[in-house]
């Protein structure tokens, strides 16, 4: 392969210039500013880090998306990774961002499948109230005995998406998942992203706005230091994510 064409292989993955785009009156913009990206990113990583530190055989993430958990996991372990969402456009964008992984379209109905590792990031808040206990009792029985069951959700610290049935604090959300009811037992409770910093809360207002974006590659990087090595942990008061983590005996 020449260097230019591994110049461009090199490019597709994420994020990519699909980015671009036009909205229905003709705007411009050259990227999608995530105001909530930084915290997006800790829960994804914070998540990926206790995956990998557990080394499961199989891992089974509900509600992909577009697959960036996976994306993050492959090459990092041996695991057989497999992706879930009822969303067929999601999945189609997950299988084109990762070429040979395994990423189902459909819901959870009729899949028996029992992995080692199950995740649910950032799905639970998207469940209506009638029907959230009989999806939690669909991921807890796809947990393998011996595995672990990784819930993230985002916490009522975080300012309420209309997008959202509910946003959480963590007796909430224990609470919902009644673990011991359902055979498994909490490992651990995170509290994850701080994003009630005021030095991070000033900057994020002052360069991401509904009238402005300013985006500068170095000092974002030196702010994503500062938000991984000081802000990722939080407290119940401050914390934007909560990750919990349960397992079903062996």
């Amino acid at each position: 392969m020449t260097d230019r064409r591994q110049q461009q292989e090199s490019l597709y993955r994420f994020p990519y210039h699909y980015l671009l785009q036009l909205d229905e009156s003709g705007g411009f913009s050259r990227f999608m500013a995530l105001s909530w990206g930084f915290g997006y990113l800790c829960c994804l990583l914070n998540a990926a880090e206790e995956i990998l530190a557990a080394a499961p055989a199989s891992i089974l993430d509900v509600g992909c998306g577009d697959g960036r958990l996976l994306s993050l996991l492959a090459g990092r372990t041996d695991a057989a990774l497999t992706g879930i969402d009822n969303s067929e456009k999601a999945i189609a964008l997950a299988r084109a961002l990762n070429p040979g992984r395994n990423f189902i379209a459909g819901g959870l109905d009729g899949f028996n499948e029992k992995s080692a590792c199950v995740s649910c990031l950032d799905v639970l808040e998207h469940i209506a109230d009638g029907e959230t206990a009989g999806f939690i009792d669909r991921i807890c029985d796809l947990v393998q005995p011996g595995g672990r069951l990784i819930v993230g959700v985002p916490s009522v610290n975080r300012p309420f998406s209309s997008k959202h049935y509910r946003h959480y604090s963590e007796s909430t959300l224990l609470a919902q998942l009644a673990a011991e009811t359902r055979g498994l037992t909490v490992e651990k409770v995170r509290h994850v992203f701080n994003g009630s910093d005021r030095l991070f809360r000033l900057y994020s207002r002052l360069t991401c706005n509904r009238w402005w974006f300013i985006g500068c590659g170095s000092v974002e990087t030196l702010v994503w230091r500062y938000v991984w090595q000081r802000l990722r942990q939080a407290e119940p008061a401050t914390g934007h994510q909560i990750l919990v983590t349960l397992r079903r005996p062996a």
